[in-house]
This record gives C-alpha cells, sequence and structure tokens, in this order.
C-alpha cells in the first residue's frame, strides 16, 4: 500500500506523538487510515479556539519584526539624505502592493487549495497545486522584473518624481530589487503554501533571522562601514536582497528533504503541468488581487481627496494610513493562522467546523483592534506625537482618530473573515463588499468635496466606509455555502477535485 506525504510538519509531529508510530502509515489512501488521520489531525479535530491561537502567535511574531524592519530601514534612508526618503516613499508602496500579491492573493489562494487537498485526503493534488503556484510565482515575478527594468522611470515620473536625482534614486533601487524579483515571488509564494498546511514556524522563523541580517546589511552597504563603500539605496536594496534570497534557498533545501509536508514531485517526478489546475489558482488569486487593489486604490485616492485641506491634513492623513497598514498587519497574522483549519475542514467535509473557525478568527482579530482602535480614540497622541509635534498636524490627526479608530474593529472583522473566505473558495461576497467600501470612501468623498465638506465630515467617512466593508463582508460569509460544488451540483464534477497528475 502506497502512503503519500504527510500533511504537514506541524501535523506529523503531533501524530507521532499522539500515535507512537510513524506518521506516514496514518495518511495511507485508505479510508480507514484516513479517518484515523482526520480524528488525529489538530487542525480538522483540535479545540477551535486553542489551535487558532497556536497558528496566529507565530504570525504575530513575524508581523512584528517586519514592523522593525520597516523602521529601521526608514532611519537608514533618513541618514543617506532627504532625496533618498522621496524616492523611497514612491517605490515603497509598490513593493508593499507586490507583497500583498505574492503572499496574500496569489500565495494565498494556492495555500487554500492545498489545503482543501489536503483535508480530503489527497496529498499528491496537494503537491500539484503547489507545484503549479510556484511555476506562477515565477511567472508574474519575471513580468515585474521587467516592467521595472523597462518603465521605471515612466511610472515613477506618474507617481509624481519632480526631480531627474529622486528619479535616478528610485529608478536606481527598485532596478536592484527586480534582478530578484521572480526569487522573492518564488519564496514569498512557497511561505504562504507552508503556512497553508499549517506549519507557521518556519516563515516565522525565516522572518526573524532575515530581520536581524536586513539591517544589518542596509546599514554597512547604504552608509558604509570601514573599507565598504556608502551605496545609498542600492546598498539598501542589497541588503533586502540577501535574507531573501538565503530564505528561498533554505525553503527549497526543506521541500526537497520532504519536512515541508507538500513537495514539488509526485511519485519522483514533477507532476504533469494541468491547465484546469493553473485555472483555479488564478480564479481565486485573481478576485484575492481585486480586493488587494482596491485596497491601494482607497488609501491613495483619500490621500489625493485630503490633500485639497493642506499639508498639515495630508500628513495627519499619512500618519493615520500607517496606523491602518501596520494593524492590518495584525488582522493578517490572525486571518492567514484560518485559511488551514478551515480549507481542510472543508475538504473533510467538515463545514460546520469551517465555519466556527471562520467567526473564531474574526472575533479574535475585531476585539484586538476594537482594543487598539478604542484605545487610540480616546487617547490619540499615543499614537501621533511618535511623528509629529506640529499643532495643526496633531488637530487632524485627533480629528482622524477619534472617527476612524472606533470603526477599525469592523477592518478586522472583515479582514478575518476575508482570509476565511478565501480557505472557503468564496470570495466574491467579501470583493462586493470592498467595492462598496471603495464607492462609500472615494465616490462619496469625492461628492462631498464638490459640495464642501469638511476635514472632519472626510474622515467620518472612512469610518462609514470600514462599517460597510466588515458588515457587509460579515453577511456574505453569514448567508454564502461553503459545501463543496459536488455538495451542491449533484452531477457536476468539483473543479477543484480533478485529478492535476495522473
Amino acid at each position: 500500500m502506497r502512503a503519500p506525504n504527510p500533511a504537514s510538519a506541524y501535523i506529523i509531529t503531533s501524530l507521532s506523538r499522539r500515535a507512537g508510530c510513524d506518521a506516514r502509515e496514518l495518511t495511507t489512501e485508505t479510508h480507514g487510515a484516513r479517518h484515523r488521520f482526520h480524528w488525529m489531525n489538530p487542525l480538522v479535530s483540535g479545540p477551535v479556539l486553542g489551535t487558532l491561537l497556536r497558528l496566529t502567535w507565530p504570525n504575530l511574531v513575524a508581523m512584528g519584526s517586519l514592523m522593525f524592519v520597516s523602521v529601521a530601514e526608514t532611519w537608514i534612508v533618513g541618514r543617506i539624505g532627504l532625496p533618498s526618503l522621496a524616492a523611497m516613499s514612491l517605490v515603497f508602496p509598490l513593493i508593499i502592493l507586490m507583497q500583498n500579491l505574492a503572499g496574500g492573493s496569489i500565495g494565498g489562494s494556492v495555500a487554500a487549495l492545498v489545503s482543501r487537498e489536503l483535508g480530503r485526503g489527497r496529498p499528491d493534488e496537494a503537491n500539484a497545486i503547489a507545484f503549479h503556484g510556484l511555476i506562477i510565482a515565477l511567472m508574474i515575478g519575471t513580468g515585474f522584473l521587467l516592467f521595472f527594468l523597462t518603465q521605471g522611470p515612466w511610472l515613477y515620473r506618474l507617481l509624481g518624481a519632480k526631480t531627474d536625482e529622486v528619479l535616478s534614486i528610485a529608478d536606481g533601487y527598485s532596478s536592484t530589487l527586480a534582478v530578484v524579483l521572480p526569487v522573492m515571488w518564488w519564496w514569498m509564494v512557497l511561505s504562504a503554501v507552508l503556512r497553508g498546511v499549517g506549519n507557521m514556524w518556519l516563515p516565522a522563523r525565516l522572518t526573524l533571522v532575515s530581520a536581524v541580517i536586513q539591517p544589518l546589511l542596509g546599514v554597512a552597504l547604504a552608509l558604509g562601514i570601514g573599507p565598504v563603500p556608502a551605496l545609498g539605496m542600492v546598498g539598501v536594496a542589497i541588503g533586502q536582497i540577501v535574507p531573501a534570497v538565503l530564505s528561498a534557498l533554505f525553503g527549497l533545501w526543506y521541500v526537497a528533504d520532504g519536512r515541508a509536508g507538500v513537495r514539488f514531485t509526485v511519485d519522483g517526478r514533477l507532476p504533469r503541468l494541468r491547465f484546469a489546475t493553473f485555472a483555479a489558482i488564478l480564479k481565486l488569486g485573481g478576485i484575492s488581487s481585486l480586493q488587494t487593489v482596491q485596497s491601494m486604490v482607497i488609501v491613495m485616492g483619500v490621500g489625493r481627496l485630503v490633500a485639497e485641506f493642506g499639508v498639515e491634513a495630508l500628513a495627519a492623513y499619512g500618519i493615520g494610513a500607517r496606523l491602518e497598514v501596520l494593524l492590518m498587519n495584525v488582522v493578517w497574522a490572525v486571518g492567514v493562522a484560518s485559511v488551514p483549519m478551515i480549507g481542510m475542514s472543508i475538504g473533510a467535509g467538515d463545514v460546520a467546523r469551517a465555519r466556527r473557525a471562520a467567526w473564531a478568527a474574526s472575533a479574535v482579530s475585531a476585539a484586538m483592534m476594537l482594543v487598539i482602535g478604542g484605545t487610540l480614540a480616546l487617547l490619540p497622541d499615543l499614537w501621533l506625537r511618535m511623528f509629529t509635534s506640529d499643532p495643526a498636524t496633531l488637530d487632524a490627526g485627533r480629528q482622524y482618530l477619534h472617527r476612524v479608530g472606533p470603526c477599525l474593529v469592523f477592518l478586522g472583522l472583515g479582514g478575518a473573515l476575508y482570509f476565511s473566505s478565501q480557505g472557503a473558495g468564496r470570495l466574491i461576497g467579501p470583493l462586493l463588499a470592498s467595492t462598496m467600501r471603495l464607492l462609500v470612501v472615494v465616490g462619496g468623498g469625492v461628492l462631498l468635496q464638490t459640495r464642501g465638506g469638511g476635514l472632519d465630515t472626510l474622515f467620518m467617512l472612512i469610518g462609514i466606509g470600514m462599517a460597510v466593508y466588515g458588515l457587509g463582508t460579515m453577511l456574505a460569509v453569514r448567508f454564502s455555502r461553503w459545501e463543496p460544488r459536488q455538495a451542491l451540483k449533484p452531477g457536476r464534477p468539483d473543479p477543484y477535485a480533478r485529478r492535476a497528475v495522473r
């Protein structure tokens, strides 16, 4: 009897400890063995809240280290000079967008499909999906590489580069990063797949190591130390490249060594490429990407509207938007932890447990955002005075946090349920809720501006948009069907159940 790969390193440890035998013996494709595996798998049988919190903790550690790196890099770039800060402000949003697309939209979709197949007891299918996802990552990364190398200057002029010096620095920085974009995309998608099989600690540990290497290299190469010449923003880029490449190489070894819970091979051979598998990934990933782009449009659109009220108001909104971005990392940590629980539960046929995991994730995320948002709404200077002491900027920032702070709970609610819906493969409802938020905030803001509305009203509109998104996503999850498509339409084959290899 052939024994396919175990579901994940996280599960292997648990199974081996609890069963007192080789975990591979519990994953044979007989009904009895698969039933034993599901019964002992903590992702599909353990306490929902306890399992969710154990999976969330490593993600929070990783996000904390990334916040540290962000602050450290801003300090390094500030020491290089003002033109470098201006150049970084042009490139940084694009880096964030690519990270969200790679690790969240495409990577999260691959992880959801992989976890679903593992829940069904078909690890060969999971391996094939992961392999197809990594090919997509390399192709998209290569596309971005060519774009930045050929169209970088045009893009930065479009985004507002006013001087040739800023344009040159931004182009040099992004061109250096672009060389390894395929590797970066490959690693971000692979790390998402590892999280999708329940292995949260490996990506978290590599992120922690990168958080140590990246600032040290950045300081040495950007500012120059001893015989090392000062390379400026190119040195900052190299500081980002080195840990990313090392992480990708370690991930490649980890998977090849059979420790990851997924492999790049099936029966010792590369999986056969299938159009249906590519289509399933791109369909789910495409919908996820639309919501990611919408979030970026909201931030940029609101920034354009706020700019009409003056530099102080724009600076205040920038401080508030930075808070929102940082807090979305907290939402991500909880939401991503729910994806393998939901995907495996649906694959195993336990839709009720998948929904419990989704509501638990939304409750944990909303509770954390409520505490943080409520505190800053009452004590806004705790956040604002970290960045400015200008009286006019502080007044505008207080208006923002008074109006938006209490509504962050809805952002936590909707964000976590978005990831849960990704795990279930049902993203149309959350996308519609995000579209409604875009229309309320940007469309309503434009209408407000034509009628002479004030800054306080615009900030109130931002909070209303968060409420629309959170409540809309909650209603979408509540009334959408998460049962596999076969169960919904007898006789129609489930596109996710088709064999990706033969």
